[in-house]
């Protein structure tokens, strides 16, 4: 998914947050991205406008998303399940 494609009539200036309140929010952001893309912007606008915004942020949560997928899709194991293994 590519939270950029969504059109959220959030106003910029409430939403704007640091990178630390948006790292706070982001594995929940993505969480419920999975579920509703248009619902996960309207209950995390900082979190959206953020990563539209910032670079770095932009780039972990596409870190993420990655990892995300490829779990999904098979190609990786959880990160539980392998480190309940040892």
């Amino acid at each position: 998914m590519l939270v950029r494609s969504l059109d959220v009539r959030a106003d910029l200036p409430d939403t704007m947050c640091s990178c630390e309140r948006c790292q706070e929010d982001l594995a929940a952001f993505i969480d419920a991205e999975a579920a509703n893309p248009a619902m996960a912007a309207r209950s995390y606008p900082h979190v959206w406008w953020h990563i539209l915004a910032c670079a770095e942020c932009a780039a972990t949560y596409e870190a993420v998303q990655f990892l995300f997928e490829a779990q999904i899709g098979g190609q990786i194991s959880p990160l539980l399940t392998t480190l309940r293994q040892f």
